[in-house]
């Protein structure tokens, strides 16, 4: 197996890809794993075989670029970190399959789907799928009546960017403020809000939602035409810089696993996805807040609790064959992330 990852310097890439080596010795089977990275001058981690310097995905020539290095390297899979990077492979993954390499994410479609937020939110409500309230919103003027409409400040809100994710400029809407990143997002009161949007130049769309309340819950979903074959839940007890670094992967529950699978069911889901949700503990209720179509940084905690998904989604890219995995964990752990894993059993 000749593997490319994106975003290879990201901070779980040591651990994540070492285990993924380890499995496959297991199995027989040597991956040689490279990192295709902007940066010329980095020292790449150890559980790589090398790093490629290449535009950034946004470049016009990244396409034809990883097509080349897709060529010369003979390889298999390319694995996108980043819903950036998932974007512009998805985009190639036609180009790619001629020359026998596999993209491991979603088709485009769906892709695209999930890096407009207010497109998922929209899909997601109109199939009777659970979102929090939400609107669209362009100008301060836009923010400052629609918080208002929505109960703000009884009601704490949330600002995300309409096609950003993975937690990258998300803020909390309520009075007081905190601007560490040590919380789980920063906060900003109303009117310091509605200020800072003012002194923009007015041409970025947001989606002001209601901040729920509850556990805050990534499921990771391995799916094929619009069927889950296997899930993992995880807690984000901790998260430091939009990345979970402390929580539980364990399986679900009814309610939770009848919304996943009818996410998957009404967008006809192929691939990775990971759903965000918050989960009440008393009611069982569940809310869907966000999709990635992508694999999620902390995708490779689950196979600390017996079920590799990560392994599983890289070689259906492969073969393109459905895998035999356990359709859940089948051992929960709690786990810490110190850029490398603790884990315990429970």
């Amino acid at each position: 197996m000749r593997l490319l990852i994106t975003d290879p310097l990201h901070p779980v890439v040591q651990s994540t890809i070492a285990r993924l080596k380890d499995r496959a010795l297991e199995d027989g089977d040597t991956w040689t794993v490279l990192g295709l990275t902007t940066r010329a001058e980095a020292a790449h981690p150890p559980a790589l075989d090398g790093l490629v310097t290449g535009p950034a995905p946004d470049d016009p020539v990244w396409g034809r670029c990883l097509l080349d290095l897709a060529r010369r390297h003979r390889l298999d899979v390319v694995l996108p970190w980043t819903d950036v990077d998932a974007r512009a492979a998805s985009a190639h993954a036609a180009a790619l399959a001629a020359v026998g390499t596999s993209v491991a994410c979603p088709p485009a479609r769906l892709v695209e789907l999930a890096c407009d937020k207010w497109a998922t939110t929209l899909r997601l409500a109109d199939a009777g799928i659970p979102v929090p309230e939400s609107r669209l919103v362009r100008t301060a003027a836009d923010v400052a009546a629609a918080a208002t409409e929505m109960g703000y400040p009884r009601q704490p809100l949330l600002l995300k960017p309409r096609g950003l994710a993975g937690g990258h400029g998300v803020w909390s809407i309520r009075p007081g403020g905190d601007l560490t990143r040590t919380a789980p997002v920063p906060r900003l009161p109303l009117e310091a809000m509605v200020a800072a949007i003012a002194t923009s130049d007015g041409r970025a769309e947001f989606l002001l939602q209601h901040e729920l309340t509850g556990t805050d819950i990534s499921v990771d979903v391995l799916a094929h035409d619009g069927r889950v074959i296997a899930s993992a839940v995880r807690t984000r007890g901790r998260t430091l810089g939009g990345l979970c670094v402390q929580g539980t992967v364990l399986p679900g529950f009814p309610r939770l696993d009848q919304v996943v699978c009818e996410i998957v069911q009404v967008l006809g889901w192929s691939h990775l996805a990971n759903i965000q949700l918050i989960a009440d503990p008393g009611s069982g209720a569940v809310a869907v807040y966000e999709i990635n179509a992508r694999a999620a940084g902390s995708i490779g905690t689950s196979a600390h609790a017996g079920l590799d998904l990560l392994h599983a989604a890289i070689e259906y890219a492969r073969s393109g064959e459905v895998p035999v995995v356990p359709a859940t964990v089948p051992t929960p752990v709690g786990f810490r992330r110190f850029w490398t894993d603790q884990v315990w059993p429970l």
